[in-house]
């Protein structure tokens, strides 16, 4: 009828068999074909390749063939239907173009142009899965083949013997490490310790405010003298040397100088040596006077307090708003303000107070305090006396014997203000170093750095407790 295509006519079993067989493979133009699916095959007047309709009396004996050559290894019965498995990627393709040619060929309405694009397509695409078939590696014989136990020979057993002896020198060089890391450990551990009982703090390092350098341990000492008043203080120190006998090396004398009035002062660095020394005196000459030398406390600078706030205000303003300061002490919290300093502000002034040794710690690493409304600046105060009016040492402007005042500057006879030497920006010239004659002579008189200075301050310290 026009218009209306008769169905695909199903395949009979033995077209199925021809499909589902598997023969040896023979090469064509490019193509596998087996030369019973050659048989089954024509060529066109344009030279194409057609496949033969299944009544053809050449595709019935091609079939038939096919089975006589399987039949040894397939078995077909008439209740299933047997599918043999393809031995690899080409052969099953082979099957499958076997196949759609076949099914081209049934279909009888299609055009003959669209079945030979179509056998093209087919016989293009067999080609490129022999193509990859080939191209893909194959397995060696020796990889198939099982692991099998080798024996270590003498070069690998010489390896291993090199192997453990490196190792073993590793070993002791990480032992040997080990121990220098723990001695440099401990080595860091004393420094820290060092460092807190210098009383240096984190914060106090990264803000440049360590304690004072020229800060030396406490000296622990008595005043000796001699009863006797034709004495003089050399026979008494000659009188302290017999009796105390230092060489045996049952004591360590840190110090020793001849004061007035033929005195002579001893230094302990303990308290326990003063005591032996002391009692080692008392019984070795009845002649000798003994007394210990009690140490005076720290000094510390508040900076720019106001000038309401009494000593009473300022000493309860440091227990109550800065309790962390005195946590933990008990009957050692001895705080009391000596003197105050004008300042340029005439609304303030620097207030100098003496604290016990264990608060100056405390106080001069935290370098500031509460007082009221105000946070002032805490600092060490050096105990050394310098006068205002001859610049010297060791005396106040009070007590000194001088008429004339002296210049900081350049030591001459007039005020730093009227000086020509500073107006002009010349150099300055210490005078106190100009006595001494010292090479170092280019500091202001008030210089911190100043060697005299430096000597003075030393001295003292020497009678205070800071620790």
């Amino acid at each position: 009828m026009f218009g209306i295509r008769s169905p695909a006519k199903p395949l009979k079993p033995h077209e199925e068999a021809i499909l589902l067989c598997t023969p040896p493979l023979t090469e064509n133009n490019g193509l596998v074909h087996t030369e019973d699916e050659l048989l089954a095959t024509q060529t066109t007047q344009s030279g194409e390749v057609q496949a033969l309709p299944p009544s053809c009396p050449e595709v019935k004996s091609a079939a038939a063939r096919s089975r006589r050559v399987h039949s040894d290894t397939r078995t077909v019965s008439p209740n299933m239907t047997f599918v043999t498995q393809p031995r690899g990627r080409i052969t099953e393709a082979k099957a499958c173009v076997v196949k759609a040619k076949l099914q081209l060929n049934n279909s009888r309405n299609t055009k003959t142009e669209i079945k030979n694009e179509v056998i093209r397509a087919i016989d293009r695409l067999f080609e490129l899965v022999k193509e990859a078939e080939t191209a893909a590696p194959t397995p060696t014989p020796e990889a198939a083949m099982p692991t099998q136990c080798v024996l270590p020979t003498t070069t690998s057993m010489e390896m291993n013997r090199e192997v453990m002896v490196e190792l073993k020198q590793q070993r002791e060089v990480v032992i040997s490490t080990k121990s220098e890391l723990t001695a440099l450990r401990d080595q860091v551990q004393q420094l820290c310790d060092q460092v807190d009982r210098q009383g240096s703090s984190y914060a106090g390092v990264v803000s440049g405010k360590t304690r004072p350098s020229h800060v030396q341990p406490t000296l622990h000492s008595i005043v000796v003298s001699s009863n006797d008043e034709t004495e003089t203080g050399e026979e008494v120190l000659t009188e302290i040397r017999q009796a105390i006998n230092a060489k045996e090396g049952w004591v360590k004398v840190e110090r020793v100088r001849k004061a007035k009035d033929r005195k002579v002062i001893v230094g302990c660095s303990t308290e326990e040596d003063r005591r032996k020394i002391k009692d080692r005196l008392a019984s070795a000459s009845s002649k000798l006077k003994i007394e210990e030398i009690k140490n005076k406390d720290p000094l510390i600078i508040l900076k720019d307090v106001l000038n309401f706030n009494t000593d009473e205000d300022i000493k309860q303003a440091l227990r109550n708003q800065n309790r962390g300061l005195f946590s933990g002490i008990t009957g050692d919290d001895r705080i009391e303000v000596r003197f105050r300093r004008k300042t340029r502000n005439p609304h303030t002034c620097h207030v100098v107070m003496a604290v016990s040794p264990l608060i100056w710690k405390r106080i001069t690493e935290v370098a500031a305090v509460h007082i009221d409304l105000q946070k002032v600046k805490v600092a060490d105060f050096s105990p050394v006396v310098q006068c205002s009016l001859c610049l010297a040492y060791g005396h106040g402007r009070r007590f000194c014997k001088e008429t004339s005042i002296k210049c900081s500057h350049c030591g001459g006879p007039h005020t730093k203000t009227e000086c020509a030497d500073w107006l002009a920006n010349a150099a300055p010239k210490c005078c106190n170093c100009v006595i001494a004659k010292l090479d170092e002579i280019a500091h202001n008189a008030f210089s911190l750095e100043c060697p005299v200075r430096r000597k003075w301050d030393a001295l003292a310290r020497a009678s205070i407790a800071y620790c």
